[in-house]
């Protein structure tokens, strides 16, 4: 389906950026789970009712959900929005794919606990986050803190996906 700016969907990408000969190879996500790292919690069913509308087959419950440090909060003010945008075009472009969506408080430690909970379950293949700041707010002379610790601390989470073989992607808009 084609929409007008602002209004793009997984079809649009999918031809915009030649994604099609990959769905004619049979390379669609079949096998593969996909990892989502959010600081809100959101709606499953919003995403299966975006795929619907856009006339997008998918697998019902294919959705997981992992509630970290006992979960993230649900609403707009939240940021639910941005939780279900990320899993319904990942999972768009992705239509065989299964979904881990990892939710945790929006706290420092509740952002840690994300990236050490999916990297210590081992089941994503790749994890996504559209969650965080640039590396240079973490650095004591700009934070007025010592963050360096922090920042380590995403390091060694990081280094233990990438040792299991876990892609982890930052997303930005």
């Amino acid at each position: 389906a084609t929409g007008s700016p602002g209004n793009y969907t997984v079809g649009d990408f999918a031809n915009n950026y030649d994604v099609n000969p990959l769905y004619a190879a049979g390379i669609d996500g079949t096998g593969s789970t996909i990892g989502i790292a959010t600081l809100a919690n959101f709606y499953p069913a919003d995403a299966y009712t975006y795929w619907s509308s856009i006339g997008l087959r998918v697998r019902q419950n294919r959705i997981q959900q992992i509630h970290v440090d006992q979960g993230a909060q649900l609403g707009a003010q939240a940021g639910s929005g941005e939780t279900s945008l990320d899993v319904e075009q990942s999972g768009g472009v992705a239509p065989n794919a299964n979904i881990i969506v990892y939710d945790a408080p929006n706290t420092d430690g509740g952002f840690l606990d994300l990236f050490y909970s999916a990297a210590s379950d081992n089941l994503v293949d790749s994890l996504s986050v559209s969650w965080g700041e640039a590396e240079v707010f973490y650095n004591a002379a700009l934070a007025g803190t010592d963050l360096t610790a922090e920042l380590g601390a995403f390091h060694q989470a990081f280094l233990e996906a990438a040792a299991q073989g876990i892609s982890v992607f930052a997303s930005a808009g």
